[in-house]
């Protein structure tokens, strides 16, 4: 056999050429190894990526209901800072609604309770949602019920024995995720308007 034909055969047969075993497959290193010679993804990527996917999923998944339990708090919140100002309205401006304490046999600084009249309209068992409610049958008595989820109480106490002035603190109390809450305003009445009140 002559030079060229030899060359001819050891081209042939050489790793990694067309006409070799193998069929022309170049020996791969890394993930590419195990990847079919058609394509796609191997199982070791797929796996991978379902992982990564899932880690991501669960940060947002974390993320939306820490958002969800932020906006449930501060609309909690705002309703009791509403209920708290509506109650220390009708306090001052209708003190004849209810029933006073006589300060004056009190200690200064102590508080003492203030209560509704039985016969007056004013409750301080629940509260009263508002007069505007969605029109809706679910959201309607779901916004009624999220009231209702909410009491409240008030106590006066006097500065001093000669202050002009009672110091009501009107605090609304409701539960949230299984703990109480409680939000208190303090305001001031008049010391001779509670006292013409309680006559």
């Amino acid at each position: 056999m002559d030079s060229g034909a030899q060359g001819v055969d050891s081209a042939r047969d050489a790793p990694g050429q067309p006409g070799a075993e193998g069929e022309g497959r170049v020996p791969r290193f890394g993930l590419g190894a195990y990847r079919s010679p058609r394509g796609g993804f191997t199982l070791l990527e797929l796996l991978t990526a379902l992982i990564i996917m899932g880690v991501a999923s669960t940060v947002l998944l974390r993320m939306f209901m820490s958002s969800m339990t932020l906006a449930k708090t501060s609309s909690t919140h705002q309703i009791a800072a509403d209920l708290a100002e509506e109650y220390a309205t009708t306090l001052r401006s209708r003190p004849d609604l209810f029933d006073w304490p006589k300060f004056t046999e009190e200690q200064p600084g102590t508080p003492i309770a203030i209560t509704p009249r039985a016969s007056g309209p004013v409750q301080n068992v629940t509260s009263e949602p508002p007069a505007a409610l969605p029109l809706l049958r679910r959201a309607n008595e779901r916004e009624a019920g999220t009231y209702r989820d909410f009491t409240w109480n008030a106590k006066g106490r006097i500065p001093s024995a000669d202050a002009p002035y009672i110091i009501v603190d009107v605090e609304v109390v409701w539960e949230l995720e299984g703990r109480l809450r409680t939000f208190v305003l303090e305001t001031a009445v008049p010391r001779s308007t509670v006292e013409r009140a309680a006559q």
